[in-house]
C-alpha cells in the first residue's frame, strides 16, 4: 500500500459542496477524479469535525517516561487531580 496523496482544500470543499446538494458518494468521485474511499473520509470527516481540513490530533496512552517527567516536574497534588 503507497503513500496516499493529500487532496487540496479546493477540492476538499468541492466535495462537500456536491455532498451537500444531494450528489452520491460515487457521483461526486467520478466528478472529482477521486476515489470512492477519499470522498467517504472527507464527507466522514467533515461530520465528525465541521472542518475538512485534514487534523491530526493523536491520542494515546502515555508512555512511561512521559509519566515519569511529568511527576518529577509537578507536585503530587496536581498530577492526582
Amino acid at each position: 500500500m503507497g503513500k496516499a496523496r493529500e487532496i487540496s482544500s479546493e477540492v476538499s470543499s468541492a466535495n462537500i459542496v456536491l455532498h451537500n446538494e444531494r450528489k452520491s458518494e460515487r457521483e461526486i468521485a467520478l466528478q472529482l477524479k477521486l476515489s470512492k474511499t477519499c470522498v467517504h473520509g472527507t464527507i466522514a470527516r467533515y461530520r465528525e469535525t465541521g472542518t475538512f481540513n485534514i487534523v491530526h490530533a493523536r491520542e494515546g496512552r502515555e508512555l512511561p517516561s512521559q509519566v515519569k517527567i511529568i511527576s518529577l516536574l509537578l507536585p503530587a497534588s496536581e498530577i492526582d487531580s
